[in-house]
């Protein structure tokens, strides 16, 4: 969870702190940008970056999960 308060630095430590507890996938979801970064335990050093026309899925650990990006932001 991030709060507004929350700098970068506090989201990325964040981020971090998940995977490296064992979290394999973290989303974070940027409602001021329109955006999503998916983050994955196998692969840290290179997330990727989804903008509002794309799809952010479940992959292997939630499978048919399916949904675009610009409907998270209604």
């Amino acid at each position: 969870m991030v709060s507004e308060n929350d700098t970068y630095v506090d989201v990325m430590m964040k981020v971090r702190g998940y995977l490296r507890d064992g979290v394999q996938v973290v989303w974070l979801v940027d409602p001021f940008n329109r955006m999503a970064t998916v983050y994955t335990a196998a692969d840290r050093q290179h997330p990727v970056m989804l903008a509002e026309d794309d799809q952010l899925t479940g992959g292997d650990l939630i499978p048919g999960f399916d949904i675009g990006v610009k409907e998270i932001f209604g």
